[in-house]
């Protein structure tokens, strides 16, 4: 009997993934604006600065008014899970138009870095003027979905 109680918390010792430390996230939101005007769609990436750090890359994808909310990929239970908000940190912020993956090169990386502090985090990100060209195509900022003519 006294085997089968020790197989048993054998078993279920092994069996329990090791807890992560629980990560406080910060909410950020925001916009992004070219020229004044909302940035209609695409996404955003903000990695870690300076890198060395940690590995992790949040991000956010731009609705069609230009505004964002930053999510991150959490373990939680032994599950991965999306959930709103950033680590407090520094971050390097780069936007990518809405693409097919037809075109490359049409990132777009934000001067100067950004701060994410413990408390609430409202962004405005401008973005040049000067749109970059891609490899493959001019750069529209037309759904790849729609027929460019």
């Amino acid at each position: 009997m006294w085997r089968l109680a020790w197989c048993v918390l054998i078993v279920v010792g092994c069996d329990q993934s090791p807890q992560q430390p629980a990560m406080r996230l910060y909410p950020v939101k925001g916009t992004v604006e070219r020229a004044g005007k909302p940035v209609t769609g695409g996404g955003l990436f903000f990695a870690p600065h300076p890198s060395g750090g940690s590995s992790r890359i949040m991000n956010a994808s731009v609705a069609d008014d230009g505004s964002f909310i930053a999510r991150t990929e959490v373990r939680i239970g032994g599950k991965l899970q999306i959930e709103d908000g950033m680590p407090a940190g520094t971050y390097k912020v780069i936007c990518h138009p809405r693409n097919d993956g037809s075109r490359l090169g049409l990132e777009t990386k934000l001067e100067p870095v950004f701060t994410i502090e413990e408390k609430e985090n409202v962004l405005k990100l401008e973005l040049s003027e000067q749109k970059p060209m891609g490899i493959g195509e001019t750069r529209d900022d037309a759904n790849p979905r729609e027929e460019v003519k």
